[in-house]
């Protein structure tokens, strides 16, 4: 299985990140590789809120994505 890692530069921004996180888990193309999503912002409350958001996505779509942040 192929491996994809894709980092999210500011990935607290409700504009950006609500969006991309979204088009990344609910990707069936994406949900075939070994997809990895890091999520990074130097915002630590809005980076916590996207990393729920992005873990309840994943597991709506039941993606397989491996989802982080720092």
């Amino acid at each position: 299985m192929k491996k994809l890692k894709i980092v999210l530069m500011g990935a607290g921004s409700n504009s950006f990140g609500r969006g991309t996180i979204a088009d990344l888990v609910s990707s069936k193309e994406l949900n075939e590789l070994d997809l990895e999503i890091f999520l990074v912002d130097i915002d630590k409350s809005a980076l916590d809120r996207m990393f729920k958001f992005a873990k309840m996505l994943k597991d709506y779509h039941k993606s397989n994505a491996k989802i982080e942040a720092t």
